[in-house]
């Protein structure tokens, strides 16, 4: 974005269609997606598993951002050596945050490609308002990734705006409240909230929306708060409400067992299974799976 006083998330693509509460997760057929879906649990990877080095990182923290830091702790009369491991603490809270990616759109050739594994894989469609139940995880509701064009914006005079998708709020934030006031960290926990979402437009194609593992999750679940939650070096698995399931979408070139696709849908109560149909070019359309929804009702 050229103009950066005041965050806005554009996601519409014109020449697609958009599935009102719908939002869609692309998986590889694979025994850790088979996991996931059977036990009904949603990973958040760490920063350091995604396949973007500047995707939730500290990378995206300019060299301002550090000298505010190091400022703010000098005044609090922090020695040199205190001031390090203070920085270093931060950074540890942020790198622990995790990310659950999805799409708005289920025909996104892209990550049909990328993430479906070329069409061998399936897509889950998900009803947001039951995602956005896990905020009883002190997970965040979900948030449209905001693909920049310039990077860093100024700490001194910017602002960024939490933008949900199932709007609970919109306030504006500047950047500088991160280190001044008595709310000062609870500023920080949602900067680093937005940096989560913050992507290049390299990857804008994607039109990505995301669920948050934040600060408040982590200290809950290192304090055994979070019933049903794992966590481990790559990431957490958090558990969903079966109903929160409404789509199953195989590629047109699955070749998966069908009594697995078949297992799966009598768990959601899916009655129609649907594929990918690629008769036009550059163009998926979504069709109905015969054969499948005929062995699955049977």
């Amino acid at each position: 974005m050229s103009n950066f006083e005041e965050v806005s998330i554009i996601m519409a693509l014109p020449h697609k269609k958009q599935y009102n509460h719908m939002v869609y997760k692309y998986y590889p057929f694979n025994n850790y997606t088979k996991d996931a879906l059977f036990k009904s649990y949603l990973f958040f990877s760490k920063a350091s598993r995604l396949n973007d080095p500047y995707d939730t990182s500290s990378m995206l923290l300019s060299d301002e951002f550090y000298e505010k830091l190091t400022s703010v702790y000098y005044k609090e009369g922090l020695t040199k050596q205190n001031q390090i491991e203070e920085l270093k603490r931060i950074f540890n809270v942020m790198d622990d945050y995790g990310t659950c990616s999805f799409s708005k759109y289920r025909d996104n050739m892209h990550l049909w490609a990328l993430y479906a594994n070329s069409f061998s894989g399936i897509v889950i469609g998900f009803d947001e308002k039951k995602l956005n139940d896990l905020f009883q995880h002190n997970i965040t509701r979900l948030m449209n990734v905001d693909y920049v064009e310039q990077w860093p914006p100024s700490f001194e005079t910017d602002s960024f705006k939490r933008s949900f998708w199932v709007q609970q709020g919109d306030k504006s934030y500047k950047f500088r409240e991160c280190f001044e006031g008595d709310h000062a960290d609870q500023v920080m926990d949602y900067f680093f909230q937005y940096l989560c979402t913050v992507k290049g437009e390299s990857w804008k194609e994607e039109q990505e929306v995301r669920l948050v593992a934040p600060n408040g999750f982590i200290k809950k679940l290192k304090n055994g708060k979070l019933s049903g939650v794992k966590g481990s070096a790559a990431g957490y698995n958090v558990p969903f409400l079966e109903d929160a399931v409404k789509e199953i979408i195989v590629g047109h070139n699955f070749n998966g067992k069908p009594k697995i696709i078949k297992k799966l849908a009598k768990k959601y109560g899916i009655k129609k299974i649907q594929t990918t149909s690629c008769t036009t070019p550059f163009k998926i359309d979504i069709v109905r799976h015969d054969e499948l929804t005929n062995y699955v009702n049977r």
